[in-house]
């Protein structure tokens, strides 16, 4: 961290835990995958819905394919993604989502939609190796484990978009 010139600062009391905060200083120009991947794994305005319980992690897909001329339908559950799938069904080309939500997770999610359109097109993304199987079996297309590289969700949504 230092090479970064950055702290660590560790605060611990006995029977509260441990709080660990870390410091890097800001930096003036972030760097970004996008120079790598100009011009390859682009869409063409296709509506993709991110299902995805973890904030960060959906504005950093809709960033990542919104940059690669995609747009972007964001649902915090399976419960929301059902709702907005239901309103705009026929603009949407893909869903991606993350098997482990609150609420409605990924499983019952992908049974949902596919009961509403057997040729929906679905990406699952989850930590657990484990659930690639059985999200595979109720109709996903294709699962990533995360983390993944973000070149791979891209060609991964390219590849199910040209089979459309």
């Amino acid at each position: 961290m230092n090479n970064y010139g950055g702290f660590l600062q560790v605060f611990s009391e006995a029977g509260r835990g441990t709080d660990m905060q870390v410091y890097l200083p800001a930096a003036e120009a972030t760097p970004t995958i996008r120079s790598a991947l100009d011009g390859k794994l682009n869409g063409n305005g296709e509506l993709i819905l991110v299902v995805d319980d973890d904030v960060a992690v959906q504005r950093s897909t809709q960033a990542l394919l919104e940059s690669h001329h995609y747009r972007a339908l964001i649902a915090n559950d399976g419960i929301e993604a059902t709702a907005l799938y239901g309103q705009h069904q026929a603009d949407i080309s893909l869903v991606v989502l993350d098997v482990m939500m609150p609420n409605m997770g990924g499983i019952p999610l992908v049974r949902n939609l596919k009961a509403l359109d057997p040729t929906l097109k679905v990406i699952a993304i989850s930590g657990l190796e484990s659930n690639r199987e059985p999200v595979l079996a109720v109709g996903a297309n294709t699962f990533l484990t995360k983390p993944y590289p973000l070149e791979d969700l891209l060609s991964t949504v390219q590849g199910l978009m040209g089979d459309q």
